[in-house]
């Protein structure tokens, strides 16, 4: 089981698109990283799945469709 699943995440600041469809899923009970150089997108993929910044795409906790939801909830 996935505690996350990210699917065809697209992210955009303003007008420019900085993320370009994106899979990943992270299992349950395993460690995950995400590693590259500056500016290849690490921040703006945590910001996406808290909704900081535009995205559509699909994203899953613990098998629950959580596209879209504010972070405080």
């Amino acid at each position: 089981m996935n505690l996350l699943t990210v699917e065809n995440l697209h992210a955009r600041y303003g007008r420019a698109e900085v993320l370009h469809g994106i899979d990943f899923r992270v299992p349950a009970g395993e460690v995950t990283v995400v590693l590259g150089a500056n500016g290849a997108g690490k921040t703006t993929i945590l910001r996406s799945i808290c909704q900081m910044v535009r995205t559509s795409g699909c994203i899953r906790l613990d098998g629950r469709d959580i596209t879209g939801i504010r972070t405080d909830r």
